[in-house]
C-alpha cells in the first residue's frame, strides 16, 4: 500500500478496524508512559494514526523528506488531531543556527503537541532552539519526531515549571548531525525559560536574549 505524501493537512489516509490498535482509546485521560508508547507505536509505523473533523480515523504519513514540520496535538481521551498552524517563519543565529517558528491552534483538550523535524540543512534531530516554550508557557509535553528518532520535553509541575527533556526511542543525533550535548541543553532551556537563546537569570535585564537571531528574508 503506498501513502500519500501530507503535510499539515486535514486529510488522511483511510484505515482498517485493525488498525486502531495503534493509538488506544482511553475513557480517562491517557498517562504520560501511555502518551511516549502512543507517539512511539505511531513513529515506528512511519504515520500518524488520526482522528478527523467528521470522527473518522485515517493516517498522515511521517513526511521527514518535506521542507516542513508536521504538527499534531494529543487530546485527552488520547485521539491524535492534525493541529492548524501559521506560515513557517525561518530564524538565523548569530552563533550560526537556526530555527522555524510559527503559531498552533489546537483544541483547548490536548495534553501534548508533536512536531516532526525533516531530514533538510538546519534542522537537527534533536529538540530545537524554542521547542521548550510549549511545556513551559502550556504545560503540556512537546514530542519532536524525526528520522532518527522521538524526544520528549516535559514540564516537571505543569506552567513556568523547570522542563526535562528525554529520548524515547532512537537516537538524538544522526550522521552529520555532530554532537548533541543534554546537560548543556537541558541547563539552556530552563535559563530561557524554554528558548535556549534567551536568558532570564539576570534580575537587571531577564528578557535580553544572549544569542540574536533574526528573521530571514
Amino acid at each position: 500500500m503506498t501513502f500519500p505524501t501530507v503535510a499539515n493537512s486535514t486529510s488522511s489516509y483511510p484505515i482498517s478496524k485493525s488498525d486502531l490498535s495503534l493509538n488506544d482509546v482511553h475513557k480517562t485521560e491517557v498517562t504520560p508512559s501511555q502518551m511516549d508508547q502512543t507517539v512511539k507505536n505511531n513513529w515506528q509505523n512511519g504515520r500518524m494514526l488520526v482522528t478527523n473533523p467528521d470522527g473518522s480515523k485515517g493516517y498522515v504519513k511521517l513526511d521527514y523528506a518535506s521542507n516542513d514540520e508536521q504538527v499534531f496535538a494529543m487530546l485527552k481521551n488520547g485521539d491524535v488531531v492534525v493541529a492548524s498552524r501559521s506560515p513557517a517563519q525561518n530564524y538565523k543565529c548569530e552563533d550560526g543556527s537556526s530555527y522555524v517558528s510559527y503559531s498552533i491552534k489546537y483544541s483547548k483538550d490536548a495534553i501534548a503537541v508533536i512536531h516532526t523535524h525533516p531530514d533538510k540543512n538546519g534542522v537537527e534531530p534533536y529538540p530545537g532552539p524554542k521547542d521548550g516554550t510549549i511545556p513551559y508557557n502550556l504545560g503540556i509535553p512537546n514530542y519532536v519526531l524525526s528520522s532518527r528518532g522521538v524526544s520528549a520535553l516535559k514540564p516537571t509541575n505543569g506552567k513556568g515549571s523547570s522542563i526535562d527533556v528525554r529520548l524515547i526511542t532512537g537516537a538524538f543525533t544522526g550522521e552529520g548531525s555532530g554532537k548533541f550535548n543534554l546537560a548543556a541543553y537541558i541547563d539552556k532551556l530552563n535559563k530561557g525559560h524554554g528558548d535556549i537563546n534567551a536568558d532570564y537569570t539576570n534580575p537587571a535585564k531577564p528578557q535580553t536574549a544572549k544569542v540574536r537571531c533574526v528573521l530571514e528574508p
